[in-house]
């Protein structure tokens, strides 16, 4: 309601004003009047018709009643063109109207939708930075315990030891999911990197009941792609997967990888219900989704094709009754080692003799782990749980290496490393960073700033002692 005219706008003004929709002429205001609104042939219409009936009242000439009847019919005419249009102009108008309204809702609840997957990201990112700090103590010590056992309690506490190493890929995949991280790219052994994949989800397609076999290729060739994201690929499609075929009678499921010219590709089949063809075209489209509410956000495809498509392979999907397959191409590598094709060495690494070592972490369990892999060969530690009692200890004393965490509550790793370069600048090559979460990009620049080395959480003794062995070895002792 216009409150200065007493006028309700006109809705033809509405749809002009909304959507940029002309009327049959232009309102120049959403305070013109209908007759303004429906313009000139509508008001000459009306104008006839009114001024034929008033000559038929008011005249006996017969001409003239001739005449005013045809301005009438013809007037009637005009009119009903005219209404007619306007009637298709405001219907078009509405449509217009529903469908932008509607996208504007979509655009709106997508919106919600990414905000829910970002505050997820940053959850998932502290967690996984807490998770990391847990890890590490169980990696450190049974590892040391597996060294100190024999016969069955060897194999036990393997068993522990790898069952916390799976814990750690799952919380890299947390940290990466939470902060994603520019791709690195290698030579991936294809079979291993298909089967390690299989083996996460083993287990929860074994208690659905689903049957999951391999059928890969002996002469297989690497892909030159970054592991992690296509085993991200790999696992949106196989859950997918597990998820259609909840209500499928004998569920199977069949991973099949072969090379193909240049590439090598690799199949995921199905027999869980067809995906319909109306939808068929859909499916790689963001925040496209068939899944209740609450189970699927309609990204996990549209990850999935960006990935294959910036890595230069395709993805496509068939489907007919009994067989659903996902098919990736990807490049094969030329030639060369795959990534992580070796151990992080062949040999245990010897811990440093006669050296003075300064542990400085927030987390007890973590100085506890370094004081007793380096108590050994003479070696003196000394151990500060924050960085402000690092620097009452380094203002006194001198060490051949420096262990820091990073993420500390009253002094980062950084801020310390900062110190040490301005007040002990001969110190700042003997400090070696310990990170729970690598994957943060603010992280990222300040090593990369720093150009120190570091070791992440959770990390294996054998890695810690040969990162330190390289420092100390690289400077001449302290030791008086």
């Amino acid at each position: 309601m216009d409150v200065m005219s007493g006028r309700a706008p006109n809705p033809n003004c509405l749809v002009t004003r909304t959507l940029g929709v002309e009327p049959y002429e232009r309102c120049a205001e959403c305070r013109l009047s209908t007759w303004q609104c429906l313009g000139m042939q509508y008001n000459v219409a009306v104008l006839f018709i009114f001024g034929g009936a008033l000559v038929l009242f008011l005249t006996q000439t017969p001409w003239l009643h001739q005449a005013a009847l045809t301005a009438i019919l013809i007037a009637l005419v005009v009119f009903g063109v005219t209404v007619n249009r306007q009637t298709d102009r405001t219907m078009q108008a509405a449509r217009r109207l529903r469908e932008e309204i509607a996208r504007q809702k979509n655009l709106e609840a997508h919106l919600i939708q990414t905000e829910k997957l970002s505050a997820i990201g940053r959850l998932s990112a502290g967690v996984a930075h807490e998770l990391n700090n847990a890890l590490t103590p169980i990696i450190a010590y049974s590892e040391i315990l597996e060294e100190q056992t024999e016969g069955k309690a060897r194999e036990s506490v393997g068993r522990i030891r790898q069952a916390a190493g799976r814990a750690r890929q799952i919380v890299d995949s947390l940290l990466r999911f939470g902060r994603p991280t520019p791709p690195i790219r290698a030579s991936v052994d294809t079979a291993k990197l298909v089967e390690e994949t299989m083996a996460m989800v083993r287990y929860s397609f074994t208690t659905r009941g689903i049957d999951v076999s391999a059928d890969l290729a002996p002469d297989l060739p690497p892909v030159f792609a970054d592991a992690t994201q296509i085993e991200q690929v790999l696992l949106n499609l196989l859950n997918n997967a597990r998820d259609a075929m909840d209500k499928t009678p004998s569920p199977h499921l069949t991973i099949r990888a072969a090379p193909k010219g240049a590439c090598v590709r690799i199949e995921l089949a199905n027999n869980g219900p067809p995906i319909p063809p109306e939808i068929l075209p859909r499916i790689f489209d963001p925040f496209f989704t068939t899944k209740e509410v609450g189970r699927g956000t309609g990204l996990g495809l549209a990850l999935t094709y960006g990935i294959i498509r910036d890595h230069g392979g395709t993805i496509r999907a068939a489907s007919r009754p009994g067989e659903t397959v996902f098919s990736i191409e990807l490049p094969a590598a030329a030639g060369g080692p795959c990534s992580e094709s070796a151990p992080v060495a062949e040999s245990s690494p010897q811990i440093p003799r006669n050296a003075r070592i300064l542990a400085v972490d927030d987390e007890a369990v973590i100085l506890d782990i370094i004081r007793d892999t380096f108590s050994a060969n003479g070696n003196e530690v000394r151990t500060a749980a924050s960085g402000r009692e690092a620097i009452d200890i380094l203002g006194t004393e001198d060490f051949d290496l420096v262990l820091s965490d990073i993420k500390m509550p009253d002094m980062s790793g950084i801020e310390l490393y900062d110190w040490i370069r301005e007040s002990r600048p001969y110190l700042a090559r003997r400090v070696l960073f310990i990170t729970g979460d690598v994957v943060d990009v603010t992280t990222q620049d300040l090593l990369s700033v720093s150009g120190r080395p570091y070791i992440a959480k959770p990390f294996r003794i054998a890695e810690l002692i040969q990162k330190a062995q390289e420092i100390v070895s690289a400077e001449p002792t302290l030791r008086a």
